[in-house]
């Protein structure tokens, strides 16, 4: 891992400084390729670490995908972000005081807010400095941030698998920590929606939105999922964007990923 990403720079100098088109395009898959072993390496580390910093994970598909990106100076941002969030917080706010401080600080504050339809390219709504840079995401890697500073702060928000859209649950924070695929639909509080502002929503909502998209309910759609979960989610919706853009090499490589994360 490290070896071959020490190697890169060099691998970049003697890409600006080639005339020959083939060879420049060699060394650019040579430095694709590193980046794939070295993510490949991480996210299977990160697993075994139980996926526990899903900043980590995200930051790392996204520097696969972007790799010319000072991701350093987007990690301040972020670490700021957080800063901001506890410097609100006290240990006498409830939930949903909570609530209002990550989403005051996260879309008032900050600024950011929900893309649906983006002109021409979709991948760009996956990507962390896309998503720090313009502050506009999806409902994928809006939630990762969110998920990202509240699991940092420890506030009970997690992910929940919903298809065609990604939400977050608030668990009760009485209950004690346990693994995340154990906990039961009682224990949550409410659901809460990044694509919108963290707009609270309750089961109800859920129920109508499976209806309408017309899928068999599960319960994987109303309780918590892993960060392994997540990050899986994130691979494979990536692979579809750049399967859809005719790049069959990255494609393959992030289908390999999904095998990383085990």
């Amino acid at each position: 891992g490290a070896y071959g990403t020490t190697a890169i720079p060099f691998l970049n100098d003697a890409c600006k400084a080639s005339v020959d088109e083939s060879h420049s395009l060699r060394v650019k898959n040579l430095i694709s390729e590193i980046y794939y072993y070295d993510t490949f390496d991480l996210l299977s580390s990160w697993s075994e670490n139980e996926g526990k910093d899903l900043l980590a994970a995200f930051i790392a598909v996204s520097r696969l995908l972007n790799p010319d990106v000072d991701m350093e100076k987007y990690k301040r941002e972020f670490e700021q972000i957080r800063q901001d969030v506890w410097l609100e917080l006290n240990d006498n706010l409830t939930a949903l005081e909570k609530l209002r401080v990550l989403n005051h600080i996260i879309y008032d504050y900050h600024n950011f807010s929900g893309q649906r339809n983006p002109n021409g390219d979709k991948l760009k709504l996956y990507i962390f400095d896309y998503l720090l840079g313009t502050r506009k995401g999806n409902s994928l890697s809006l939630g990762i941030l969110y998920l990202a500073i509240a699991q940092n702060l420890h506030i009970p928000v997690y992910g929940v698998d919903l298809p065609g859209h990604f939400i977050l649950c608030y668990l009760d924070e009485k209950v004690n920590l346990k693994p995340t695929e154990e906990y039961s639909q009682s224990e949550i509080l409410f659901y809460l929606n990044a694509m919108n502002n963290g707009a609270v929503f309750t089961k109800n909502e859920i129920d109508g939105f499976i209806k309408q998209m017309n899928i068999q309910p599960e319960k994987s759609h109303f309780l918590p999922c892993s960060n392994k979960t997540i990050i899986k989610r994130l691979l494979k919706e990536v692979y579809k964007e750049v399967k859809l853009n005719g790049d069959e090499d990255k494609s393959k490589m992030l289908l390999n990923l999904v095998g990383a994360v085990h």
